[in-house]
């Protein structure tokens, strides 16, 4: 329950609320009595300042799968979600799983991206992206030549008027590849946006990333074939398309590879497609810091805390 909003406050009143024993010896400068009004060390502090004050927190946090790795067409963002829960008390906690990047499709069949979710006193649980595709051919198997579908889909590949989909409320569709020899590739799905088809003379770009604290997360990576400019990333960390080996995404932004050059290796078509990035969960609040795990930081009136693996939250 938070402090009164007016009227006469006591230094045990505050304790208590901080979680201390009634009547138990405490100070202003403990770390918990501070810690309800973000106040460091050895501040200046007036008991006015305490009121409406709550041991109780309300956060909001992001969720993001990993991305997936590109092929010819750009790989597609790890699925992301949002979540939220009020007035979390002492001991309550959220776990946090992250998965990871799926590989570029460099003389191998690129991988999906690993899902990613939270559980305890929230639940909520996203899809890695999906890789992007190649050239088409009656000798070339779907499972090395398609897109796949994902938390956004892969890009189509050359020649290959197909695409990966996106899965609801955490991606969206990658863009066709052109249906003509030596055409242009898709971009991956992004998060926030469409992305681009293969034409006669460009690669698709990746779809849009999401903005959300203190980053962009979710980006596709842009499609490319030797014969056409190649997309470009749709940002937070993506990476576009190039025309003979693409980069990887950034770690921890759940954002997909680009799309490479085609190369027949064995007997089917890969793409030198860039890895895709692994996933990551930010969970944010108001005020000074209130709870541990992840990696702890503070901006704009909030504290954040973010996980680049596998973790626990828990308020103090």
């Amino acid at each position: 329950m938070a402090l009164q909003s007016s009227g006469a406050i006591s230094l045990n009143d505050i304790h208590v609320e901080a979680g201390g024993s009634s009547g138990s010896y405490c100070t202003l400068n403990d770390s918990d009595i501070r810690g309800l009004i973000g106040k460091g060390s050895g501040s200046n502090m007036s008991f006015n300042e305490w009121y409406g004050a709550s041991a109780a927190i309300d956060i909001t946090g992001i969720i993001v799968a990993g991305g997936a790795g590109g092929n010819s067409g750009g790989g597609g963002a790890g699925g992301l979600r949002t979540f939220s829960r009020n007035t979390m008390t002492s001991g309550q906690y959220i776990t946090v799983s992250i998965g990871g990047g799926g590989t570029g499709g460099r003389y191998n069949v690129p991988t999906n991206g690993g899902g990613s979710s939270v559980g305890g006193y929230v639940s909520s649980s996203c899809t890695g992206g999906g890789h992007g595709g190649t050239t088409s051919g009656w000798a070339y198997s779907p499972s090395s030549t398609n897109p796949q579908n994902g938390g956004s889909g892969g890009g189509g590949g050359r020649n290959h008027y197909i695409r990966g989909t996106g899965s609801s409320g955490q991606g969206n569709n990658g863009g066709y590849g052109s249906q003509t020899f030596a055409y242009g590739a898709g971009g991956g799905g992004g998060k926030n946006g469409s992305c681009g088809n293969g034409s006669s003379s460009v690669s698709g770009n990746g779809g849009s990333a999401y903005s959300w604290g203190l980053g962009s997360y979710a980006g596709g990576g842009g499609g490319a074939t030797p014969t056409t400019s190649g997309g470009s990333g749709g940002g937070g960390g993506a990476t576009g398309g190039a025309s003979v080996t693409a980069g990887n995404a950034s770690a921890n932004s759940g954002s997909g590879g680009g799309g490479g050059e085609n190369v027949n290796m064995y007997g089917s078509y890969y793409g030198r497609g860039g890895s895709g990035g692994s996933g990551v969960c930010v969970i944010r609040y108001a005020g000074g810091t209130k709870a541990s795990g992840g990696s702890i930081s503070s901006s704009g009136g909030y504290t954040y805390h973010t996980f680049t693996g596998s973790g626990t939250f828990t308020v103090s």
